[in-house]
């Protein structure tokens, strides 16, 4: 995870806020917007962007959910799934909806579906999440 502070729309958040960027001026096959990431930074607690990229879906969700750091409880996440294909396989989201559950079950989950022709078979994940310190 890139543990650099940076600042997004006057919030501060530890990543790459380029992906921030990337998902509100995106029109998705399942859309977040500019409220729906205020909505996830504004949540008590520390925010963060971490993605991973894998040839599965499910894989590349657990390779994402591993750079989530330990002492954070997650509270609010916003997930943004990219796909190359132009059709994102409907079939596959019961997979993402158990991999976040199994993470965290209380958090307020957003998701949204892009597609980006460049990952080709690929898929790559965009969390953006805020988690609170761990007592």
């Amino acid at each position: 995870m890139n543990n650099k502070e940076n600042v997004w729309e006057n919030m501060p958040v530890k990543g790459d806020v380029k992906e921030l960027d990337a998902i509100v001026s995106n029109s998705g096959i399942i859309s977040l917007d500019r409220d729906d990431i205020v909505s996830v930074l504004e949540a008590e607690g520390e925010s963060f962007i971490i993605k991973g990229q894998a040839d599965d879906l499910a894989e590349a969700i657990k390779l994402t959910l591993r750079e989530i750091p330990l002492d954070k409880k997650v509270t609010d996440m916003a997930v943004a799934i990219w796909c190359g294909a132009p059709q994102f396989p409907m079939s596959e989201m019961s997979s993402v909806s158990n991999a976040l559950s199994e993470f965290e079950a209380e958090a307020n989950i957003l998701w949204g579906v892009f597609a980006d022709p460049v990952l080709g078979d690929s898929f790559k994940v965009v969390i953006v999440a805020t988690g609170k310190e761990m007592a």
